[in-house]
């Protein structure tokens, strides 16, 4: 579904191994979606793996801050990398 013209119009699908997700992953995952136009997104996805790349991690940063009032540093983005 990655780069289907209406993936960002359709509520996303938040995976999460059976458990709900906190409220911080809930808006990581509606950024990742709208950014990457993914509309699947899961726990263990990695931003880079879903089509990300570096100025799309500093938009996404940018977004989250906006939506939640926390500030996260670029490192984070590259964190959980294989």
């Amino acid at each position: 579904e990655r780069g289907s013209a209406n993936a960002g119009s359709e509520s996303t699908i938040l995976e999460f191994d059976g458990f709900s997700p906190s409220p911080m992953e809930r808006i990581v995952g509606e950024v990742w979606s709208e950014l990457l136009q993914v509309r699947r997104i899961g726990r263990n996805d990695d931003f880079f793996d879903l089509g990300g790349h570096s100025l799309l991690a500093i938009r996404s940063l940018s977004r989250i801050e906006k939506r939640t009032g926390v500030k996260l540093a670029l490192p984070v983005v590259f964190e959980k990398r294989r």
